[in-house]
């Protein structure tokens, strides 16, 4: 397969999801095998992993959980023409936007280079190992920044869009509609709490 096509949200989503529950499943016979019952309590996942979560505690069908994911992935696909603030020249172009991890500076610092290079902090992954995104040309500018400023180094990530980041917005209006607006309509009754990792909330 292209590494275009292994980078496509809607084939890196199925293949990162069901690897998670592959995982799930090892760990499940591991235990067995050693005469220990798994019995989670709880489980938590981050963006695309609260739906490996969601199917670990049996909080959604399967099938139901897989309809959702294939869903997300196929509106990421299409974040480029679904974005509301995305160049139109910019819409044929597969070096659109890129992603990187900046190591060895403070959160605070990436936040104020984000900001000049009009960028976006997408994830804080540990002390001074921190993700951004963007279109690829003001990412160049972010990365510059950051070395200038004592980065050790900054490091491209190979995605198929720049999650996280306002110029997903249009993918996630269409996810939630094609998905069927909340996937809580899709979770089972449960006594474990539910809450959402974007906002904190109860689902």
């Amino acid at each position: 397969m292209p590494v275009d096509e292994q980078k496509k949200p809607s084939n890196t989503h199925m293949a990162m999801f069901t690897l998670a529950l592959g995982a799930w499943e090892f760990f499940q016979m591991a235990a067995k095998a050693e005469g220990v019952s798994p019995n989670p309590v709880g489980s938590g996942g981050q963006s695309l992993g609260m739906y490996t979560a969601l199917s670990v505690l049996g909080n959604i069908s399967l099938e139901h959980n897989l309809n959702v994911v294939a869903h997300r992935g196929a509106s990421q696909d299409r974040w480029k023409e679904l974005s509301p603030t995305l160049a139109r020249e910019l819409l044929n172009d597969p070096q659109a936007h890129q992603m990187a991890a900046i190591v060895g500076l403070e959160e605070h610092v990436v936040e104020e280079i984000a900001q000049e290079a009009g960028v976006y902090v997408t994830a804080v992954n540990g002390t001074k190992l921190i993700n951004i995104a963007g279109l690829r040309s003001e990412m160049v500018k972010a990365r510059n920044f950051a070395l200038g400023r004592g980065a050790t180094k900054t490091i491209e990530i190979p995605v198929g869009a720049p999650f996280h980041t306002p110029l997903m917005a249009g993918s996630a209006n269409q996810f939630q509609i094609s998905a069927g607006a909340n996937l809580a309509g899709y979770v089972t009754d449960s006594p474990v709490l539910l809450v959402d990792d974007l906002t904190g909330n109860r689902i």
